[in-house]
């Protein structure tokens, strides 16, 4: 989530010891600041949050017999499994329910195979 800067007002009482093009130059700076401040609220809004990769079965699940990270239990560890429905997993013929997944890094590019 972004930070949202605070609205700034007009101030009668700045206004009154300027000049019209003082004021111009006022609300202008005003009305500027307070679009930046709308397209911060767009962003906010449409922000997705910053995780470690690790996506929430609850959330969103891969597409069936597609290969992914999902995480072992109390090891620290993740295994690649496929998923084949709800939030279970197939990892060599066991069925493994995992709460959360992670897309297979890609393959490093550039070395020789």
């Amino acid at each position: 989530m972004i930070k949202l800067p605070e609205r700034k007002i007009k101030k009668a009482s700045e206004m009154m010891n300027m000049n019209m093009e003082q004021q111009k130059l006022y609300c202008c700076e005003i009305n500027a600041w307070n679009a930046c401040v709308d397209e911060y609220e767009v962003l906010n809004a449409t922000a997705q949050p910053v995780s470690d990769g690790w996506v929430k079965c609850s959330e969103r699940l891969p597409p069936v017999g597609k290969r992914v990270l999902i995480p072992t239990s109390g090891l620290g560890e993740a295994i690649e499994a496929v998923r084949f429905e709800s939030n279970k997993f197939n990892r060599f013929g066991i069925e493994i329910i995992a709460d959360y997944w992670m897309p297979l890094p890609a393959a490093p590019g550039g070395q020789d195979d």
